[in-house]
């Protein structure tokens, strides 16, 4: 056991005198509990600290965030779980926010304040029961707050822009464990870089949100075809993309059916949500119907269940990462090479089945009414996106799907002039920064917001 460790673990519990009753310490990495806690949505790169730390309010963030930087002990915050950087060696410690559960939701003004440790599911829900929509992650166990600070694409995106546009303000622990307030009218440096880039300032422990009355049904309505139909969904899925429909977000992606477990035969499954009635929704999918596709699911369906459909995906554990890439034009070649990059990698890496290869589409008009001097998020001229999942129950296999994803990606940035090139921030945190955040001034304004709120760089050494 090294001194590192001794020293952090034993730090973690003269802590215990500073935090609430309820505060948690766990340090035995023998016990269940501590492996619980440790769980991620990927295995991938996870490391055992020397404390696990779950503050119950505000003011435990503070006292955990100024004994770590008195002693010296580096640590990462973890929300829901899905980032593979939220994991910290021998030596270190965790926070963990799952406890800061809070909700508000306050109809008269459309607004909804969310802590820390609050997941996609429950806020759905309870935007939902008030008569409202919000945006959110498409994936239920999804911390909420990580997946705004990152720029947020949500179903909502053709509708209301980005969750950092429905920012309204942000309660930060800061470095040196003061507790600041971002919004417009205060701090608004801090503000603007929380808005896409938000991991890198502080830990975010409230938030303040606009929501969104929901006036209208939903309808989630997917289309399956055959590889042998790629050709005419590819292009339906163009003419629906280039229609630049704002009440729909749409997601075409190469995967095994959904229906027959075992199965290595790819299906192309394109899926639209649409906000409109049943027969509005149906014109926008004619050139997907006009194709025939071998199955059809259709529903009218709650905003709290817009997740279910990836609940089986957004299990914790296995050996899965993220990979993606900025489309400012999306051609049906993307999709037609992703079919056979799919089947190439499973031929030869049967335990990769599991991969998917994904774009995803919104329409651009409502984000861009913002502007791109509004928030650090660059990519505001990018309406689709090229998401890959590599996934595998195999480390050779998982290895494989992650170059092959990589190669993927690769092949479509070489038709694309450098300043196009774009990663989404929430991807990667060790990629190019030029790619997640595009614009030598924005890096610029990055670099210089890190000197005022960050110096020591507790929390990274990005953009310094």
């Amino acid at each position: 056991m090294s001194s590192e460790h001794s020293n952090a673990a034993e730090v973690a519990h003269n802590l215990a005198t500073t935090l609430s009753d309820k505060a948690r310490i766990t340090t035995d990495a023998s016990s269940a509990e501590f492996k619980e806690l440790l769980r991620r949505w990927s295995d991938l790169n996870i490391q055992v600290p020397s404390a696990i730390i779950e503050p119950n309010c505000e003011e435990d963030i503070v006292q955990i965030v100024k004994h770590a930087a008195k002693h010296n002990i580096p640590f990462v915050a973890k929300g829901g779980g899905h980032s593979t950087w939220s994991t910290i060696g021998s030596g270190g410690w965790i926070i963990d926010l799952s406890l800061l559960r809070y909700i508000s939701i306050n109809t008269s003004e459309q607004t909804a304040t969310i802590q820390a440790g609050v997941l996609t599911k429950p806020i759905n829900e309870a935007v939902t029961n008030a008569g409202f929509m919000i945006h959110t992650a498409n994936a239920a166990n999804v911390g909420h707050i990580g997946f705004l600070l990152g720029g947020g694409s949500s179903v909502l995106l053709g509708l209301h822009g980005l969750a950092i546009d429905a920012l309204i303000s942000a309660r930060v622990v800061t470095a040196n464990g003061r507790i600041v307030i971002a919004s417009a009218i205060e701090n608004v440096d801090l503000f603007w870089a929380l808005k896409g880039a938000g991991q890198y300032f502080g830990i975010v422990s409230e938030v303040s949100v606009k929501i969104f009355p929901k006036t209208t049904e939903i309808i989630s309505w997917a289309c399956i075809y055959g590889p042998h139909q790629i050709k005419e969904a590819s292009k339906a899925f163009k003419e629906v993309i280039d229609a630049g429909d704002q009440k729909s977000f749409g997601a075409a992606m190469i995967t095994l059916p959904p229906t027959f477990p075992g199965s290595t035969m790819p299906v192309i499954v394109v899926s639209v949500t649409q906000f409109r009635s049943e027969a509005e929704a149906e014109k926008v999918m004619k050139p997907l119907l006009d194709v025939n596709p071998v199955a059809q699911m259709k529903r009218p369906i709650d905003f709290s269940n817009l997740t279910d459909s990836a609940d089986k995906i957004d299990k914790k554990g296995g050996l899965k990462s993220n990979v993606s890439c900025g489309l400012k034009t999306f051609k049906p070649e993307y999709l037609e090479n992703a079919l056979g990059a799919w089947i190439r990698l499973v031929d030869e890496h049967p335990d990769a089945a599991s991969t998917f290869f994904m774009f995803i589409w919104a329409s651009k008009e409502a984000m861009n009414t913002f502007g791109d001097q509004s928030s650090a998020y660059t990519h505001r001229d990018i309406g689709s996106w090229s998401f890959l999942w590599p996934s595998a129950t195999t480390e050779d296999a998982f290895q494989a799907a992650v170059q092959s994803s990589e190669d993927f990606v690769a092949s479509i940035q070489s038709g694309q002039e450098e300043s196009e090139k774009a990663i989404f921030p929430n991807h990667s945190r060790v990629k190019s920064v030029e790619q997640r955040y595009r614009g030598e001034e924005t890096r610029r304004k990055l670099g210089e917001v890190k000197r005022i709120w960050d110096p020591e760089c507790r929390f990274t050494s990005q953009f310094l």
